[in-house]
């Protein structure tokens, strides 16, 4: 599945991952324990799509804001639930 946020990070996200019980998982802890977002990106975009996300995110001082992080999480999850992409 094809995914974008609204400050343009686009990646495609494996299909299985939708129906991943350990992200239901992280989900379920990033309540008690709001690091693991962390593990939901790993399992999301894998580790080449969390490299090309934080790169996207990174500031002026090469900096990668976890707020802005968070952000970008929130738009992956709202893309997702949008489904695919049209023209895609």
């Amino acid at each position: 599945m094809k995914i974008e946020t609204t400050t343009g990070f686009a990646w495609e996200i494996d299909d299985d991952a939708r129906d991943d019980q350990e992200l239901v998982d992280a989900f379920v802890e990033m309540d008690a324990h709001p690091e693991k977002y962390c593990t939901v990106l790993d399992i999301l975009l894998g580790t080449d799509g969390k490299a090309a996300l934080y790169e996207h995110c990174r500031n002026e001082k090469g900096r990668v804001k976890a707020t802005r992080i968070q952000h970008e999480l929130a738009d992956i999850i709202n893309s997702m639930k949008a489904g695919p992409l049209k023209n895609s």
